[in-house]
């Protein structure tokens, strides 16, 4: 295969997956930015390391989680107050537990269908309180609903974000390897090296940094995008 067709080869699949891993990136910022203006009440400031699912299926039921440790010398009576959203209103639920010194408590609550809202959204918060001096601490999180039924939304986030990675690599291997001893635009050849490191990045945002940090990465990554299609389509590199 000639080198020219090597690069058009890499070039595709390295698009391909980044623009797949900037639509996963897209779809959870969007249920995340969503879920901080849901109407969820706002208590605390102090981050709760809250686990929620990426993606739900239509008719899947699945938990959201966190764990509360306590790191008091003594006895410590916690509390949790969770959100979950529902077509016209919360659902509310508190609970207690005792901890002794060094007790955790694996808090969890299911979501289903029931919970979905505004059509491709299910939202939760959840607050912790009691336990002084431990501060008090909330997180909020959105899960992005697929219009699939009969497999878990875990499999289809993980499914497509390792399908993104491995096009990447390939295509980046195959474009580089196409590159070689050719003269191609410096602008085409760091958008290829940033369109490598951005799908990565972007998931890696998405998942676990601040839903507007998640809005930032994606405005760059297309902006990054225009210029390494016109400058691959135009030179045909």
């Amino acid at each position: 295969m000639s080198a020219r067709a090597w690069r058009w080869l890499g070039g595709g699949l390295l698009a391909a997956g980044t623009a797949l891993a900037l639509v996963w990136s897209a779809l959870l910022v969007w249920a995340n930015g969503e879920a901080a203006y849901y109407g969820f009440p706002h208590v605390a400031r102090q981050h709760l390391a809250l686990h929620c699912p990426y993606f739900v299926a239509q008719d899947e039921t699945t938990t959201i989680s966190a764990t509360i440790t306590n790191t008091n010398p003594h006895p410590t009576t916690f509390g949790i107050q969770s959100w979950l959203s529902l077509p016209l209103g919360l659902d509310t639920l508190t609970e207690h537990r005792r901890l002794a010194p060094g007790e955790a408590w694996h808090w969890s609550r299911e979501i289903g269908p029931e919970n979905r809202d505004l059509r491709y959204f299910v939202f939760a918060s959840v607050y912790v309180f009691g336990g002084y001096p431990i501060p008090q601490r909330q997180s909020t999180c959105g899960a992005f609903v697929v219009p699939v039924q009969g497999i878990s939304g875990n499999t289809i986030w993980w499914g497509g974000t390792a399908l993104a990675l491995i096009l990447a690599v390939i295509g980046f291997g195959f474009w580089w390897w196409g590159q070689r001893n050719v003269h191609i635009p410096t602008n085409t050849r760091l958008a290829a090296k940033f369109f490598f490191v951005l799908t990565p990045l972007s998931l890696a945002v998405a998942m676990w940094g601040p839903w507007m940090l998640g809005v930032a990465v994606l405005v760059v990554g297309s902006m990054a995008a225009l210029i390494f299609i016109s400058g691959w389509v135009a030179y045909g590199h």
